[in-house]
């Protein structure tokens, strides 16, 4: 029996349709793929710029702040050599500072007074002698009756003198007591608090420690 040819050719064209259909449906399945696979790479491309990016800013960073700290460190060290030569000056130049006070009577000898009311206080001893440098004890020989009058105690002034800038050496008659009261002496027994006020000011942060000043 043959068959209709109008049936073969109905069936052709839905054969043809269908396989167009068939490759419409693969071809957009291959877009949305490839469009997928695109989007995955766009996204692993980003990704890893962003990565890449982030590690560098780190790195970029840290070089920064390694060379801030450098910088810094640096620095410290240009201001702590400055900071103990102005220490040294102002160790230095007291002396000067100490030859002005003393050039003023009105400051000084209140001073000198004191330094040898509280000399002749720690000795338990009612007569003492009172050594001084050779500029006090001739300005002060004249009235030396007048000037230590106020202590409560018999301070002679000695015959000999002593090489300061100024002060007094106080003792007993028998020199077995003796304080050292002279400007020198004070500075020494009292240079680790000197040194601390100074430290205070100029360090303030080592100052707590207990920072010694010299090495």
């Amino acid at each position: 029996m043959m068959a209709d040819p109008k049936q073969v050719e109905a069936l052709e064209k839905a054969l043809l349709q269908r396989a167009r259909q068939l490759a419409d449906e693969y071809i957009e399945r291959g877009k949305r793929g490839r469009d997928h696979i695109l989007q995955e790479a766009n996204e692993r491309l980003r990704l890893r710029e962003e990565r890449e990016v982030l590690v560098a800013k780190e790195a970029a960073e840290r070089a920064y702040r390694q060379q801030v700290q450098a910088a810094q460190i640096r620095l410290q060290k240009v201001l702590d050599k400055r900071r103990w030569q102005l220490l040294e000056e102002v160790m230095e130049a007291l002396p000067k500072h100490l030859e002005k006070a003393i050039a003023d009577e009105d400051t000084y000898l209140p001073l000198l007074r004191r330094l040898v009311e509280k000399a002749a206080e720690s000795i338990e001893s009612e007569v003492l002698v009172a050594v001084l440098n050779a500029r006090d004890r001739e300005r002060l020989a004249p009235q030396w009756e007048t000037f230590t009058a106020p202590m409560g105690k018999e301070v002679r002034l000695a015959d000999e003198v002593i090489d300061s800038l100024g002060g007094a050496v106080v003792r007993s008659v028998d020199n077995r007591i003796r304080v050292d009261n002279t400007f020198e002496g004070r500075r020494q027994r009292f240079e680790t608090a000197l040194h601390r006020v100074l430290m205070e000011r100029m360090f303030p942060s080592s100052a707590t420690l207990g920072v010694p000043l010299h090495g």
